[in-house]
């Protein structure tokens, strides 16, 4: 049964961080995961990036990042856009900067599409605009993509202030 399943694991894990053994406890929270459920896979699989970020090494922050966007991309699936966007920012704030520009050039992208969706267009702007970059590793048709978007955010949010003036 997974509810007791769940239920089960999710007790266990809390034994384990209370003896300070917080990659155990994520590596149990991730096998839980399962297709059945994108809700609760996310669920589980933003704990499991907390617990990394609890452990004592520093490489576990990158695990971190990993599993908060592995979540982000279930709660997406889940029609749970805040929550996405929640995880995806949590997660970019370890790959910004860090020269892993694939990593950061998915976070960017998929907070601006999220962002489009919630309609946060200035957010949306922003997140398109950072991967306007001439050193870009990213292929042709990807970065035509990437200004077909940020150009498409670019108009959305020129309309969105002139419809907002025009009400006033």
């Amino acid at each position: 049964m997974g509810q007791f399943a769940t239920r089960a694991t999710l007790l266990s894990s809390e034994c384990l961080k209370g003896r300070n053994l917080h990659g155990e406890a994520a590596h149990q929270l991730i096998r839980m995961t399962s297709e059945e459920s994108d809700l609760r896979s996310a669920l589980l699989l933003e704990q499991a990036a907390y617990n990394f970020l609890s452990c004592s090494r520093p490489q576990m922050v990158r695990k971190y990042a990993f599993h908060m966007v592995l979540a982000g991309h279930r709660f997406s699936k889940a029609s749970q856009k805040k929550h996405a966007l929640r995880c995806y920012k949590q997660a970019l704030q370890v790959y910004e900067n860090k020269s892993w520009s694939f990593a950061e050039d998915h976070v960017h992208y998929t907070i601006g599409k999220l962002s489009t969706a919630l309609n946060v267009l200035d957010e949306a702007a922003q997140s398109f605009s950072m991967l306007m970059t001439i050193q870009s590793k990213q292929s042709k048709e990807q970065q035509m993509l990437f200004l077909k978007e940020y150009l498409s955010s670019q108009k959305m949010l020129v309309t969105g202030q002139s419809n907002k003036q025009n009400l006033v």
